[in-house]
């Protein structure tokens, strides 16, 4: 939607900010990722667009101020444990070696998500679309996302 919209923008997860071996601490990875948003506003990007999966509010906290954004929408997607366990297999090699621990924590990842504070828009992809959940963002704050006509 934003690319449609000529929205300058960039986009940007923490996991995979994070992906290295041996694994980078959360400190070094909010580095990096505040390091990339200050080269991507440089760059003319009006817009960060930032994933992470917070299953604390200290995590969302430090992503917040890695980020350094005078203005944000804190938006937690939610789906039943299940639903994202399939989504998990699904989108994971079978092979891969963090898989069984992925799926164990799958659980507590959308419990801890369910707790935590300072979120602006719940969305609920158990039954919706992409599209669906992006219309939904875009309408909490059309004046940063773009107006709603398509």
């Amino acid at each position: 939607m934003l690319a449609d919209r000529d929205a300058a923008h960039a986009v940007i997860e923490v996991e995979a900010v994070a992906w290295a071996h041996p694994p980078l601490g959360d400190g070094q990875s909010f580095r990096h990722l505040e390091s990339l948003c200050r080269m991507y506003e440089a760059a003319g990007c009006q817009l960060v667009v930032v994933g992470a999966t917070a299953t604390s509010a200290d995590y969302l906290a430090a992503v917040l101020a890695a980020v350094v954004a005078n203005d944000y929408l804190v938006v937690r997607l939610e789906a039943d444990a299940s639903t994202l366990r399939k989504r998990i297999i699904a989108r994971e090699p079978a092979e891969w070696s963090g898989l069984p621990r992925l799926l164990d924590a799958a659980d507590e990842i959308a419990l801890a998500s369910r707790s935590l504070e300072g979120v602006h828009l719940v969305c609920s992809t158990e039954d919706a679309s992409p599209l669906a959940v992006a219309t939904q963002i875009r309408k909490a704050r059309p004046e940063v996302l773009g107006g709603m006509s398509s």
